[in-house]
């Protein structure tokens, strides 16, 4: 099976759909200890669970809108750090700069917390 990189492919949607396709056939592999693990699901709830207190006295409070959905929420912080992370090396070629040196990381996490108080924000 061969994956494309977006920037290989005329169409970037062809590439997505093959690393979304090569992702599915992985799927198997770690879906067995994930659906076995109490650990996972009790964290994942008690994260979701204290994301929603916190949505819920934010919005009590007017600083938050409301209508903010907390599994979605959580997701888009996941993937904001996410990306940078496991994008360290190529990002760092790409763009000519350390993104794991301190100052690109304080920059990164303004811009994180940034982009999600105007995601909640009212």
């Amino acid at each position: 099976m061969t994956v494309l990189l977006l920037g290989e492919s005329l169409n970037g949607q062809l590439a997505t759909d093959t690393v979304a396709r090569a992702l599915d056939a992985l799927k198997p592999l770690g879906e067995v200890h994930l659906r076995s693990s109490g650990v996972l699901k009790s964290v994942s709830r008690n994260r979701l669970h204290m994301l929603e207190n916190l949505l819920a006295r934010g919005q009590k409070s007017g600083v938050f809108r409301k209508g903010i959905d907390a599994m979605q929420l959580h997701i888009s912080i996941a993937a904001l750090g996410y990306y940078y992370l496991t994008n360290r090396y190529t990002g760092s070629i790409v763009f000519r700069c350390d993104l794991m040196a301190p100052e690109m990381l304080e920059k990164r996490i303004e811009f994180n917390v940034e982009s999600i108080l105007r995601i909640v924000g009212a």
